[in-house]
């Protein structure tokens, strides 16, 4: 346009460099673009490594109530002596193996029984 012609044409004559409003606007929007985006990185760096210890927290109780379920069972292998959990867990298990079977027998696929379970109760 004449104003920007005008404007470059005295910018020259004063031998100063001409920045068109409009480009120092757009650097200057995209320098800020830059830094929220860096920012945005570290929240999520952040909340990358709390979400890490907490599934690791969590492994870590699951595992130690693994190991005490098979201590548990153990247990009651060599005394003969079964507790309550492990009857409630040995029940729920045998609750989805027995909805197991009835799918394959719906399938018509073979079952299998294992009927060599004992419990015993205090």
């Amino acid at each position: 346009s004449w104003y920007q012609r005008r404007v470059r044409a005295d910018a020259k004559a004063r031998k100063v460099e001409y920045k068109d409003p409009a480009e120092v606007e757009w650097e200057k929007f995209q320098s800020e673009m830059e830094q929220e985006d860096v920012r945005y990185n570290d929240i999520l760096a952040e909340d990358d490594q709390k979400l890490r210890e907490e599934r690791e927290t969590d492994i870590g109780l699951d595992q130690k109530l693994w190991d005490y379920r098979v201590e548990s069972i153990q247990d009651s292998v060599t005394t003969g002596i079964v507790c309550p959990e492990d009857i409630t867990s040995l029940e729920e298990k045998l609750k989805f193996e027995v909805k197991d079977e009835i799918k394959k027998e719906e399938e018509g696929e073979e079952v299998q029984m294992d009927t060599d379970v004992k419990m015993e109760e205090d």
